[in-house]
């Protein structure tokens, strides 16, 4: 089985920055044209989402989506007030820093493996990652092998 996993940053505020074009045609009918009140929190402010994705659909329903968070972003009260709401596979990770990194990957490839369970006694899996520094590491690739899982690095173009 082939999991593709890549990483990108989502930010809490889009508008008003460069490619966010809104015109007085777009709006509906009644609005007027007005800036959003933004502050730098929310400008700066980023979450990092880990996508997993599958050509084979009973194993995508099981693939985790992972959204990291640092406490700045991924309060106490934040994540009490989305518990129970959050969709099965989307994982709401509170951490020192929304980045990736060595360590964040080894917990995410054992959830990964935890989740695939079923599917092992006849897949093996492969994952497809980029070259992303935190896919890299001595640690991960022991752990993949462990685990069983074939790791496939590409670089894009």
């Amino acid at each position: 089985m082939f999991i593709n996993l890549d990483e990108t940053a989502v930010a809490f505020a889009y508008s008003g920055q460069k490619g966010c074009i809104l015109t007085r045609h777009s709006l509906p009918a009644g609005r007027t044209l007005g800036c959003e009140a933004r502050d730098t929190w929310q400008l700066r402010g980023h979450v990092a989402l880990l996508g997993f994705i599958t050509p084979e659909p009973e194993i995508q329903k099981r693939l985790p989506q992972i959204i990291l968070g640092n406490p700045a972003k991924f309060t106490r009260s934040v994540l009490a007030a989305m518990a129970g709401s959050v969709p099965g596979p989307i994982r709401l990770w509170r951490q020192a820093s929304a980045w990736n990194s060595h360590e964040t990957m080894r917990a995410v490839i054992t959830l990964l493996m935890q989740l695939l369970g079923p599917f092992l006694q006849t897949r093996r899996p492969v994952l497809i990652m980029d070259v992303a520094r935190c896919h890299i590491h001595e640690s991960l690739f022991a752990l993949c092998k462990r685990l069983g899982v074939r790791v496939f690095l590409c670089q894009p173009r």
